[in-house]
């Protein structure tokens, strides 16, 4: 749900409020020591402001336009645990060409809280070591961003490409600052605002091509993407948002929502099978042919394949 006010200021600013939430259902068999409830829902607000130019730019600056925006999510894991994240951060958009897109985020700092919500989940995460990545606590994440992408699927093409790279860093400058004042760069738990930092440098890369076939309504479609998250200095692993996971309706279709590795992960054996399953590095690819049906019904035969892993055990 999207409440919004453009014009604000008569340039054509726009004020919106965005409110957005999910309920995710699993299917998954239950283990022993799995709680009787596995759903996870999740709520959140954002609300932004973008001007139609760059704000805080030059006189002779490119064209272009600016997001200023805040937000809070909330998401509550099977009962387990819950993951409370406050985030601000301003982006500068600036187009190249017709389909090129660069986006650059000179600031972002967010605010992860993570606690076990289950007495039984704490008293239990001493006999599963594996538990400790996702009871982190508190944690900062002070970022800088940039984005490429290249979008022409809106054109009326035989062929429709979609290419976005993706690279993101945390904590450099600040362990940087740190390190002038003869704090060793290695050394981990320095904190920001009496608040540990995450420390670490992440990158994705996605291509999708889409070749209209049969006449104008039947497509078949391709999708390749990989992403790596390194963590280092200050950090052991990235913040739970950053890590990655796969599975789900825009993912592996056949599996539920972050229910699949890292590797060749069982969660049988842990007796843990609810708890996220996430990863530091990603490949994923999708092969969809897309047909009509009745009207403006369409059906698609689809492959996907993909997982994710950790570098650390």
């Amino acid at each position: 749900l999207t409440l919004g006010v453009r014009n604000l200021m008569g340039n054509n600013e726009a004020l919106s409020l965005k409110m957005k939430g999910a309920y995710y259902w699993s299917l998954n068999k239950n283990f022993p020591g799995d709680p009787k409830n596995k759903n996870t829902y999740k709520l959140g607000a954002d609300l932004s402001f973008v001007l139609p130019y760059l704000h805080w730019g030059r006189d002779d600056a490119p064209q272009g336009s600016t997001r200023y925006i805040v937000g809070y999510q909330y998401e509550n894991i099977a009962g387990g645990y819950d993951i409370h994240k406050l985030s601000g951060s301003f982006t500068y958009f600036i187009r190249s060409g017709k389909y090129i897109t660069h986006s650059f985020t000179p600031f972002s700092l967010s605010g992860v809280k993570m606690k076990a919500a289950s007495p039984d989940l704490k008293e239990k995460a001493a006999d599963y070591p594996e538990l400790v990545a996702v009871l982190v606590g508190d944690e900062l994440v002070p970022a800088i961003g940039y984005n490429f992408t290249y979008d022409n699927y809106r054109s009326e093409r035989v062929v429709n490409t979609f290419f976005d790279v993706d690279i993101k860093e945390s904590g450099n400058l600040t362990s940087g600052i740190y390190a002038a004042f003869g704090k060793s760069w290695y050394q981990r738990d320095k904190q920001l605002f009496g608040v540990p930092f995450a420390q670490y440098l992440k990158a994705t890369v996605e291509f999708t091509d889409r070749v209209k076939i049969f006449g104008t309504r039947t497509y078949l479609a391709g999708r390749v993407m990989a992403g790596a998250v390194v963590s280092y200095g200050n950090a052991v692993i990235a913040p739970y948002n950053d890590l990655f996971s796969i599975g789900g309706a825009n993912s592996i279709r056949a599996f539920s929502l972050r229910s699949i590795g890292p590797g060749s992960y069982n969660p049988a054996r842990s007796g843990y099978s609810y708890i996220d399953q996430m990863g530091d590095l990603k490949f994923e690819a999708n092969l969809e042919y897309r047909f009509p049906l009745i009207g403006s019904l369409q059906g698609a035969l689809f492959m996907d394949t993909g997982n994710v892993w950790l570098m650390r055990n």
